[in-house]
């Protein structure tokens, strides 16, 4: 194959279903998750100060686990379409299905790929990690009683 040749990697008009599908799902879920999110916001308004804070910083840690999981989850994606990718030595490897039509990077455009992808795989664990250490550690931070 010459430098001005290139292979596509074709679309997969199932797996575009199946986004579109997990979207709506999404999009419904979160819409319920505001909706509780409101009432249990208005239940804790009702609460006596200290409750309410204790509640408040108890939701805190729980939102701040999740965002770290669901970033945790991306870091482990990235770093193993990173390997795959070395492995194969073109990007994206194969057996991806991918939502459009892509080019196929080989050789060396394809290992920086892979090199970008590991990288943004560890800013993601990086990111993970003071999200969770803040979220535990530093929800003190956010006391609404005054400390010495």
């Amino acid at each position: 194959m010459n430098e001005h040749t290139m292979r596509a990697l074709p679309a997969d008009p199932r797996f575009r279903l199946q986004a579109a599908g997990a979207l709506a799902v999404a999009v419904v879920a979160a819409a319920a998750i505001g909706w509780w999110f409101a009432d249990w916001l208005d239940a804790t308004r009702q609460l006596h100060p200290a409750s309410a804070q204790a509640r408040l910083l108890e939701a805190f840690r729980w939102a701040a686990g999740a965002f770290a999981a669901s970033i945790l989850v991306l870091a482990a994606v990235l770093w193993h379409t990173a390997a795959r990718t070395l492995g194969a030595g073109e990007y994206p490897p194969p057996g991806t299905r991918v939502l459009r039509a892509t080019p196929v990077l080989e050789g060396e455009a394809a290992l920086r790929r892979a090199r970008v992808l590991r990288l943004l795989a560890a800013l993601c664990l990086f990111i993970a990690v003071a999200v969770l250490v803040l979220g535990w550690r530093g929800a003190p931070l956010f006391s609404l009683t005054p400390t010495a």
